[in-house]
């Protein structure tokens, strides 16, 4: 967490990038975001395939600010999640992220 917020705030441009993500506490969101923190999916069984989209689904952090937030939100929570399969096959549900409109739109011109 130390590292990540070092690099945060190395190049501090939440102003110009209208980043609404509050710096504290962090050390609660950061885990999330980053998808380092698994869940258990409340103890259900459904299975959600989530597909990589590539370039698509970068800057979950970034893009966890604003109305993108639940894209963001929903997107961490099953990647990390028990519910998550990797076989499409056994998949209730399909997730697809793509942060594209949410790098349009907040990117610093």
């Amino acid at each position: 967490f130390a590292g990540a917020l070092h690099m945060l705030m190395k190049n501090n441009k939440t102003v110009e990038a209208n980043w609404t993500l509050p710096l504290e506490p962090l050390d609660l969101q950061l885990p999330f975001f980053l998808g380092v923190r698994g869940n258990d999916c409340q103890g259900s069984k459904l299975k959600v395939f989530v597909y990589d989209t590539g370039n698509f689904s970068l800057g979950s952090l970034f893009c966890s600010a604003g109305q993108w937030g639940v894209e963001v939100a929903l997107h961490r929570y099953f990647a990390a999640s028990a519910c998550r399969t990797l076989d499409p096959d056994e998949a209730d549900f399909f997730l697809v992220p793509d942060y594209r409109a949410c790098h349009y739109h907040m990117a610093p011109t």
